[in-house]
């Protein structure tokens, strides 16, 4: 597909995964630094982590960060 074929977006440039922008080509996921699946799993850690440090409060003090929660999650 030649440039002048594809579709803009009110004079944006689409970009595809696979092209490496000059500003963001030193970031780790495009650098091949880091994968996405090391990337998720430190995500996962990071989480189980929370969670761990979490559930060692005790169940007073519990209640506000589950309301946080939710109004962060369903007043989106």
């Amino acid at each position: 597909m030649s440039r002048a074929s594809m579709p803009s977006c009110g004079g944006c440039t689409k970009v595809t995964p696979f092209v490496v922008v000059e500003r963001t080509k030193l970031r780790p996921i495009a650098s091949g630094l880091l994968t996405p699946f090391k990337g998720l799993c430190f995500l996962g850690f990071q989480l189980l982590l929370g969670l761990g440090i979490l559930l060692q409060l005790n169940n007073y003090r519990l209640v506000p960060h589950f309301w946080v929660l939710e109004l962060l999650t369903f007043n989106l």
